[in-house]
């Protein structure tokens, strides 16, 4: 959410066009109306744009690790070894921009490979929801 003081030039209508401070306006939430550019125009008035998106691979950064999604049967492997039910692994959400980029869907399991210093590579495991 994004919140900006607004003041309007003109009348003194709080919020329509006057010269004292309208105070703290909601111009957006997060993911709900996009990204905006905001400007004012020749009339005063606060007005937005929506800004281009650019996408970034960002798996070609060295701080986002390997991930993979798991096939039933290595995920039902994964869930015998472990003893465990899906419920119980870690959670990411569907939301997560790595889970966009892999297409992942409710339920899948996601393995993480991370660099470790002591044991070279770090296995982790989440499930998408």
């Amino acid at each position: 959410m994004v919140t900006a003081w607004v003041s309007a030039p003109g009348r003194g209508k709080p919020g329509v066009a006057g010269s004292n401070p309208v105070g703290p306006t909601i111009i957006g939430k997060n993911g709900a109306c996009g990204k905006t550019d905001l400007r004012l125009s020749n009339k005063g008035e606060m007005m937005a744009t929506k800004k281009e998106e650019k996408e970034i691979d960002i798996f070609q950064s060295d701080l986002v690790p390997k991930h993979e999604i798991l096939s039933g049967e290595d995920k039902a492997e994964l869930l015998k070894n472990l003893n465990v039910a899906p419920k119980q692994l870690p959670r990411i959400s569907e939301e997560d921009p790595v889970v966009k980029i892999l297409q992942a869907k409710r339920g899948d399991v996601i393995k993480i490979t991370r660099d470790s210093l002591s044991a070279k590579e770090y296995l982790y495991y989440r499930i998408v929801v």
